[in-house]
């Protein structure tokens, strides 16, 4: 469990120096050795240890979420790509100074560490090539999640839904499609 979120923090500080991320912010993670534990990286050896920022509480959050540039927008959708996000609904903070802080990168205790470790990371900023099905999925409902956060009629969630095919379409249109998916069908009047 650590070393998947320990490398997804380690993904995050790559796209932010390939990308320049500037509304958005990842706590500091690092690993601590449990004393008495051998040195093997796992659960009962380590535990994870992130600087605490201080945060809005959950109800300024919400209040705050429509208030979202289309940049914040694209950079959080970019995250989600880059690192398989998947848990932004409870994950997703805003900081007292109004960054936005994602507080958790940890995968699910299902997905397999090697489908991360296996990535093709190609530089000329360009993102992970998706090869594993889980690491897909997680980037789906890291998108549905985010995306459940807006009003399905603003403007945030239109730009969440043009970023997400854009950027999906860029390496992988088998993804923007079901991406496409996630979204419901806009009415034409």
């Amino acid at each position: 469990k650590e070393e998947r979120q320990v490398k997804m923090y380690d993904q995050y500080q790559e796209l932010k120096q390939d990308r320049g991320l500037d509304h958005l912010h990842v706590p500091d993670t690092f690993l601590m050795h449990v004393p008495g534990r051998p040195q093997k990286l796992c659960d009962s050896n380590y535990v994870i240890v992130q600087k605490k920022d201080e945060l809005l509480n959950r109800e300024d959050v919400l209040t705050r979420l429509p208030l979202l540039t289309k940049q914040q927008i694209y950079e959080m959708v970019l995250l989600i790509f880059y690192c398989a996000l998947w848990n932004m609904r409870t994950n997703l903070q805003i900081g007292t100074g109004g960054t936005i802080i994602v507080n958790d990168l940890e995968q699910p205790n299902v997905t397999s560490p090697e489908g991360f470790y296996l990535q093709e990371v190609r530089r000329k900023k360009s993102l992970p090539f998706f090869g594993k099905a889980r690491f897909k999925r997680n980037v789906e409902a890291g998108i549905r999640e985010l995306y459940e956060l807006f009003d399905p009629v603003g403007i945030q969630a239109r730009w969440i839904k043009e970023c997400s095919s854009i950027i999906a379409g860029i390496y992988n249109k088998k993804l923007k499609t079901k991406i496409s998916l996630i979204f419901p069908e806009e009415k034409k009047y």
